[in-house]
């Protein structure tokens, strides 16, 4: 567990990480009449007053998009990787058959106005440096609360040295479809990020959960996040652990009843095999 905290930094004041329920992609209902990470589904965390949780890729042509998928085909119908696409080519699709586009994070920003927090998931399995500089450029100036997030160590490690005064958080979990080169995958797994990380909260799989080594960051103070409660008993469940869990498929400001389901996926099942036996043990 000290290899663990010592990867742990202050860092101001930053209240509004745990004061603000979070919306995973946006407050979207699940298809294409708000579809996630679209400017409606942002314009409705607004309306709603809940932080924003948000995906970002670098584009050929240095343009950030705000979209969660290493693949178009999910949410656009289109089989190619948007790494390889560039501004103009991504705007011209539309999300899940609606008239929303792939917005950039620019055009999030102009939206948002530091009116709710945001909390920026940094998507790079690449070299560490231009999108990680693509993505300061762009906020080093924006008059409102963020945070940045990543799976990545690495990339944490160049905002800790280039901007130390962004607020970083480690992604932590199963990594199911995530795109993560293996040497990452087992410093997430075993919880060994030595000084890469450096991070100043952490945002942990609730699936993982209830976890020795979460215990011990709360008593030890460190902020911690879950993610993602897709139902109302798991976003009862996970508030026992973390300070904050970030939500997707129902309204957590409205009364806990069946009208406040907006869509429902399938829920984790917390008796699988995989809740069982797979979850991974902390380093001490």
């Amino acid at each position: 567990m000290s290899g663990l905290y010592s990867c742990y930094e202050d860092y101001p004041e930053a209240s509004w990480l745990i004061n603000f329920p979070i919306a995973h992609r946006g407050f979207h209902s699940g298809d294409g009449e708000c579809p996630e990470n679209s400017i409606k589904a942002f314009e409705s965390s607004v309306q709603k007053k809940f932080s924003i949780e948000l995906d970002i890729h670098l584009l050929t042509d240095g343009k950030l998009a705000v979209f969660h998928d290493n693949n178009l085909k999910r949410m656009t119908g289109i089989d190619k990787e948007i790494s390889k696409c560039d501004s103009s080519m991504i705007q011209k699709l539309r999300l899940s058959g609606s008239d929303n586009q792939i917005p950039l994070l620019e055009d999030v920003l102009d939206v948002v106005n530091g009116k709710v927090p945001l909390l920026i998931e940094l998507k790079n399995m690449r070299k560490v440096g231009e999108p990680e500089k693509a993505l300061f450029d762009i906020m080093k100036n924006y008059n409102g609360n963020y945070a940045v997030q990543s799976f990545n160590p690495y990339s944490l490690h160049w905002f800790r040295d280039n901007a130390p005064n962004v607020v970083r958080g480690q992604l932590m979990g199963y990594c199911r479809g995530e795109n993560l080169a293996y040497n990452i995958r087992f410093l997430l797994k075993n919880f060994l990020f030595n000084k890469s990380s450096r991070f100043n909260f952490i945002n942990y799989d609730i699936r993982w959960l209830p976890s020795l080594v979460i215990k011990r960051l709360k008593v030890k103070g460190i902020p911690v996040i879950g993610w993602t409660a897709r139902s109302i008993p798991e976003y009862q469940r996970a508030g026992k652990w973390c300070d904050n869990v970030v939500f997707e498929g129902f309204d957590p400001s409205w009364p806990v009843d069946k009208e406040c389901l907006i869509f429902q996926e399938k829920p984790v099942d917390l008796n699988s095999p995989f809740m069982i036996h797979e979850v991974p043990q902390p380093t001490h």
